[in-house]
């Protein structure tokens, strides 16, 4: 393996890594977002 494929793989590497951060940062804010409005959706109906 040379150097310059070895440069190649590990930025591959650190890019498929960034990505699983990104989505699992993505997951967490949605999972956030669903259960305020869950709460919400549960207060509007208590209060009708």
């Amino acid at each position: 393996m040379t150097i310059s494929e070895l440069k190649a793989f590990n930025i591959r590497e650190e890019k498929i890594e960034k990505e699983r951060r990104f989505r699992a940062y993505i997951s967490e804010i949605n999972q956030r977002h669903n259960k305020i409005r869950k709460r919400e959706r549960n207060s509007l109906r208590k209060a009708s």
